[in-house]
């Protein structure tokens, strides 16, 4: 098939864009299987490292595998639409930085000192969530911005608050257990709370704990969540959420982005409304629920 017939859908991997047609991964595993060799062992090291070192494998095996079967040009092509995408991003980044006075870009991962001390230790890195995944999610919520409260739990530097609060919500409260994260965030929140156009009715609340042990407040409320830890943690807080619910019954979302644990929320009292993004890849993909 020739390259001008063929098409690159662009899909984001935090500091990346990276061109990754549907059949790109399927390929690159079933290349991987052919090779018979086996995955480096990187059970020693810890989750940072073997994040990053994971994301690295995937990417040189997805592009071994594609040399293979489509040849030079076609990877020539895709880095070259890899390299205008994340030319086209960043500048987005940098306007929306720009317009908002904040400071929400940027990977982060957090000390294993620190992970260790939360409740369940599975925390992932922070990466900040694509703003038009975002859009798509807080436009598919049924629930009146400001009548409601936007949590975020897992926040890092507040990039998931700033968006809801430019779409309408004035009372934000955002759980970072990291402390570094969590004074980034706090200086982002006041920063933005400064600007001419802000309302004065804004409110930021920056909690530096532990997600699993969170009280919802009262009043409808609006979760979110953009996969800021592990199963263990994902459950502790859905269930916390269900008993607040049940306490007081009253309008109740959640926005589960880059859903790994979709599992944990498979719950009798949990409605799936909507979902959003690429389908065919979680971490471009979140997924709404209605308490009911």
């Amino acid at each position: 098939m020739p390259l001008s017939n063929r098409s690159f859908p662009v899909v984001e991997t935090g500091a990346f864009a990276v061109i990754r047609p549907a059949s790109f991964l399927q390929s690159s595993r079933a290349t991987a299987k052919c090779d018979g060799k086996a995955s480096e062992d990187t059970s020693g090291y810890p989750p940072n490292v073997r994040a990053r070192w994971s994301t690295v494998r995937e990417l040189a095996t997805a592009t071994r595998a594609r040399l293979r079967s489509d040849g030079l040009w076609w990877v020539l092509a895709a880095a070259i639409r890899t390299s205008t995408a994340f030319g086209t991003k960043f500048s987005e980044e940098i306007m929306f930085e720009f317009h908002t006075r904040t400071r929400t870009r940027g990977d982060y991962w957090s000390s294993q000192q620190v992970i260790a001390k939360a409740l369940y230790g599975d925390a992932h890195h922070y990466r900040p969530i694509e703003r038009r995944l975002m859009n798509e999610a807080l436009g598919a919520v049924e629930m009146d911005a400001l009548a409601s409260t936007f949590i975020d739990l897992g926040c890092g530097k507040g990039r998931a608050l700033v968006v809801a609060a430019e779409f309408g919500w004035r009372r934000l409260v955002g759980v970072e257990y990291d402390p570094k994260l969590a004074a980034r965030a706090k200086k982002n929140a006041a920063s933005y709370s400064r600007r001419r156009l802000s309302s004065p009715d804004l409110s930021f609340e920056i909690i530096e704990g532990d997600a699993a042990m969170y009280e919802p407040p009262a009043g409808p409320f609006l979760l979110f969540m953009y996969n800021p830890f592990g199963e263990q943690t994902a459950s502790a807080v859905i269930d916390r959420v269900i008993h607040s619910w049940k306490s007081d019954p009253r309008p109740v979302s959640v926005i589960y982005a880059f859903p790994r644990w979709e599992h944990q929320l498979q719950r009798p009292e949990l409605v799936e409304t909507a979902r959003v993004g690429n389908p065919s890849f979680d971490m471009d993909q979140a997924i709404i629920w209605r308490l009911t």
